[in-house]
């Protein structure tokens, strides 16, 4: 995640979430985070999952029209 914030002008933390006693967590340790990058929100998990190279991404989109962009410059 801090790769991505280092790199997007317009990214922040949105919320950090951390185990509760109810949780299957340590206490305090780190659930999630939730931030943003350029507008859109992605979230982080904790370290209970291991780091895997495909990314799943969604889109809020405002219409159902399909794209013939690739998103690459």
């Amino acid at each position: 995640m801090n790769f991505y914030l280092g790199i997007f002008r317009s990214a922040r933390i949105k919320e950090i979430m951390r185990h509760t006693k109810s949780s299957p967590g340590t206490e305090g340790s780190l659930l999630a985070i939730l931030f943003e990058l350029e507008g859109e929100d992605f979230m982080a998990s904790g370290s209970e999952f291991k780091f895997t190279l495909p990314c799943r991404c969604s889109s809020n989109a405002k219409t159902r029209k399909r794209s013939t962009t690739t998103g690459q410059s």
